[in-house]
């Protein structure tokens, strides 16, 4: 990603003026785009609930202790997909300087963790 000359390709030969107006386009479409999904994500993040994401991870734990089938790898990954969504939002809300909405979030989180850690030390019976 590198910093190379518009008049130049890869391999070092010079470019047509027109090649070299659509790269420099191209390049300033990107910086565009760039700025516009940092926006839709900063959006995005402001409507999120942690709540939401603890509850979800909550009530994928209870799926699990009602069953006696061992875990799946979807579960896992689902679990881990929601545990990466609540690090971002907690991130975001700390980096906005709003931590009152994440504040006592770890509480109900640790107890959700606590009771997937006792999912997975229970032996199987068999």
């Amino acid at each position: 990603m590198g910093n190379r000359s518009n008049q130049t390709t890869k391999s070092g030969r010079f470019m047509n003026p027109a090649d070299q107006q659509r790269k420099a386009d191209r390049a300033k479409e990107l910086k565009r785009n760039k700025k516009q999904r940092s926006a839709v994500r900063t959006a995005i993040m402001k409507n999120r609930d942690p709540n939401e994401v603890i509850d979800a991870l909550r009530k994928l734990d209870d799926g699990e202790m009602d069953t006696d089938a061992p875990v799946r790898a979807t579960t896992e990954i689902k679990r881990e997909r929601l545990r990466k969504q609540y690090r971002e939002i907690r991130d975001f809300f700390i980096k906005a300087e709003q931590p009152d909405k994440v504040s006592g979030q770890g509480d109900r989180r640790k107890d959700a963790s606590v009771r997937a850690g006792a999912i997975q030390e229970e032996p199987a019976v068999g």
